[in-house]
């Protein structure tokens, strides 16, 4: 068995790019670090707690994280559940495994209780929106239909695809 550990959650999902696509091809499973977001997506800070997120310098939450923090607490209330729950059942759907990094056997406890939280497509699709990053270079430029057509003689309908594409 092979796998690859990547940095993934709803705060980082740029291994979507070519990582996990090439894992797949590959046939490898996918391990992910850091699925809280270093307790981000705990939703914690927002209660004032302390954590690693409030000792580094210029951690402040910006408007796209708080944003998304509150897809994810709506999402939470809807499956009767908490954000981490409902911010590692994300990842789990995506067939990634996340690694639980705990520092307490209460945290561990209550990750591990994420284990029977199911999200459906309307819950994931909304995650997915509100966490989406940009495709990047050079999927943006490869993606436009001038490219496309100059790269493919205009036979790009022509070409069969992956099942899972990047972008």
């Amino acid at each position: 068995m092979a796998a690859i550990e990547v940095d993934y959650s709803l705060l980082q999902r740029t291994t979507e790019r070519e990582l996990l696509p090439m894992a797949e091809a590959m046939g490898l499973g996918v391990l992910g670090y850091s699925p809280l977001a270093g307790g981000l997506l705990t939703a914690k800070y927002r209660k004032g707690e302390k954590g690693r997120m409030t000792e580094k310098a210029g951690a402040e939450a910006t408007a796209r994280q708080e944003t998304l923090l509150d897809v994810v607490i709506a999402v939470a209330a809807e499956v009767q559940s908490d954000p981490a729950k409902v911010s590692l059942a994300w990842v789990s759907a995506k067939g990634v495994i996340p690694i639980l990094g705990v520092n307490t056997r209460l945290q561990l406890d209550a990750n591990l209780g994420a284990s029977p939280v199911r999200l459906d497509a309307e819950q994931i699709a909304r995650l997915d929106a509100a966490s989406a990053v940009p495709a990047g270079y050079p999927h943006e430029l490869l993606g436009s239909q001038a490219v496309r057509a100059m790269s493919t003689g205009n036979r790009w309908d022509q070409i069969d695809l992956p099942v899972r594409r990047v972008c």
